[in-house]
């Protein structure tokens, strides 16, 4: 298999495993995320995390909110590119669903980092945030 494939699969794992985290499973993110104390991610509605450990308790308690919640993420117009050990994509990150009760519409910017590791590529890192449509609604909800 092909690098370019290699990262698309790992890119289609973790949106499988997104969305099973946001309906409350959390062990297919697990499996998507290397184990290093070099991870880190910046999700828009967090700070910075750093390191396998922080962020698997702040995924723990994502599932945990999220029991019971239906969701489907995935992501729109990928741009890929690859070396030798690591590889990003950026897109739009899509979905909708019902988290914790809420019909939730999903539109975010997105930037994944992936490294590749002894059983593959794994997520080393991830930073999100709004969409400019979504900063203009947060802007005038925090203004009012």
């Amino acid at each position: 298999m092909s690098a370019a494939d290699e990262i698309r699969q790992a890119s289609e794992q973790y949106y499988t495993a997104l969305s099973r985290l946001l309906s409350g499973d959390v062990q297919p993110l697990k499996e998507a995320w290397s184990h290093s104390s070099d991870v880190t991610a910046m999700n828009p509605y967090g700070g910075i995390e750093i390191g396998w450990e922080r962020l698997e308790a702040v995924f723990e308690q994502v599932a945990h909110m999220c029991q019971g919640s239906q969701a489907t993420v995935g992501l729109e117009n990928p741009l890929r590119r690859i070396s030798s050990d690591l590889a990003y994509e950026i897109g739009i990150e899509c979905g909708e669903g019902i988290i914790m009760g809420k019909p939730a519409s999903i539109r975010h910017r997105v930037t994944n980092i992936y490294r590749r590791e002894a059983d593959g590529w794994k997520m080393v890192h991830r930073h999100t945030d709004l969409n400019p449509a979504e900063q203009k609604e947060v802007g005038h909800l925090q203004s009012s």
